[in-house]
């Protein structure tokens, strides 16, 4: 049973992969921008156009605005502005039509880390969301804090499925492909990340509460669950589609 009030708060909307040269650009779903640099430095503008974020290969933050920014980074924030104009004009947003209440307050999220394979883009943003784009235009978004999967299908029908829900009740044969490929790639994503906290000493000294806290969304709540709720797909889904035997005692 679909759920729209577990709908994720915010997702990637738009992308657009220019590693060969400089890095990954999105737009998130609140119309904020970021890139991600090849040398793992990122830049975020958020949703009024003025402000900006620049985070540093140690996860520094440093605040400054459109107009006014140190000129060490002047290269940096054109490129941000060309991925803005680029997305902006050349894109289609995923789920434009979805009506979300967007909290202005709060802290905008930016992108943590992202891969790309033969099938799909995974996106993991540092709120704990994960996003999967996949080469047929099917995007399936995991959101810890709703404890929810949203699917948007070939037809861009936007469905949100509490993993409870999934847990009771099973899902369409699309979903857990989606999924069981998403379980793979995820594992691996995260194998990947704990190696990087151990890097150096310095990196665990300056790793803020707030991505802490964000891991522990993703290793306690994302992935356990998606455990749980694929073992069940896998043998619903086994159930409902094994052959049937002909034999009649």
């Amino acid at each position: 049973m679909t759920d729209p009030a577990a709908q994720p708060m915010i997702w990637v909307s738009k992308w657009v992969d220019y590693s060969d040269k400089y890095g990954f650009g999105y737009q998130l779903s609140d119309e904020g921008v970021g890139v991600m640099f090849n040398d793992t430095t990122k830049l975020i503008m958020l949703p009024n156009g003025i402000n900006v974020h620049y985070v540093d290969k140690e996860g520094e933050e440093f605040y400054m605005t459109m107009d006014d920014y140190p000129k060490q980074y002047d290269k940096k924030m054109k490129l941000l502005s060309y991925f803005s104009r680029y997305m902006r004009e050349h894109l289609l947003k995923t789920g434009a039509s979805v009506v979300k209440e967007i909290d202005y307050m709060s802290r905008t999220p930016h992108l943590h880390q992202w891969c790309r394979s033969t099938s799909a883009v995974l996106m993991q943003l540092n709120n704990g969301t994960v996003q999967m784009n996949f080469h047929d235009h099917t995007k399936i978004i995991m959101c810890p804090l709703m404890a929810a999967i949203t699917y948007i299908d070939e037809d861009k029908s936007f469905r949100t499925f509490r993993f409870s829900s999934i847990e009771a009740n099973g899902c369409s044969a699309g979903l857990y492909e989606k999924m069981r490929y998403a379980f793979d790639k995820i594992t691996v994503l995260l194998s990947q990340d704990r190696g990087k906290v151990k890097e150096t000493a310095k990196e665990k000294k300056q790793r803020k509460k707030e991505f802490q806290e964000t891991q522990n969304q993703v290793y306690k709540i994302a992935l356990p669950t998606l455990v749980a709720v694929f073992v069940f797909i896998a043998a619903y889904v086994y159930i409902k589609t094994r052959p049937r035997s002909s034999y009649i005692d």
